[in-house]
């Protein structure tokens, strides 16, 4: 793909990991990690190793932030762990909370952040406290997001069980 700027994610991480070490971690072995280890039948080519080595934990352009999971506003970025990056919730959960109360502030000091990671109960992304919350679901019979994020034009998927009849979503009841 031309012009990718690839972030790692906790699924990637768990995947990496698994390929360097052979440890499996039992959350990812649920969530994708059984049917990603079956795929690699011949072996894990070694391009594939690259592009998880050259993965990114954030991207910062013109003051606009991209990150898998979050961030602590507090601390400078490049003091942050790998863990906040991939895991941390909270700045999402602080997003979702004034935006149910409708109160406009900012959270960070970038002009926009996206972010993934924690599924919100909407079926389009959101704006909030200048974070632009992106994960609608899509693996929990949500549907896939994504946007244009010059224009804020957003292309939202039907809902995953409609596009996959039979397949369940982590969560879901399997047919």
């Amino acid at each position: 793909m031309k012009h990718l700027t690839y972030l790692l994610g906790n699924h990637d991480f768990w995947a990496y990991e698994w390929m360097m070490t052979g440890k499996v971690q039992s959350f990812w072995s649920d969530q994708g990690g059984d049917a990603t280890m079956k795929s690699y039948t011949g072996g894990v080519p070694s391009s594939h190793v690259i592009f998880f080595q050259k993965a990114l934990p954030y991207y910062l352009v013109n003051n606009t932030l991209f990150v898998h999971a979050g961030i602590d506003p507090l601390q400078p970025l490049d003091q942050q762990d790998l863990d906040i990056f991939i895991w941390d919730r909270n700045l999402v959960h602080h997003a979702l909370e004034l935006y149910a109360k409708n109160v406009k502030t900012k959270l960070t000091p970038f002009d926009e952040i996206y972010v993934g990671h924690t599924p919100i109960p909407l079926k389009h992304p959101i704006e909030s406290g200048g974070v632009w919350l992106m994960d609608t679901g899509a693996g929990w019979s949500g549907v896939l997001s994504i946007m244009d994020v010059n224009t804020k034009e957003a292309f939202v998927s039907d809902p995953v069980p409609e596009l996959y009849p039979g397949v369940a979503g982590r969560g879901a009841k399997r047919l």
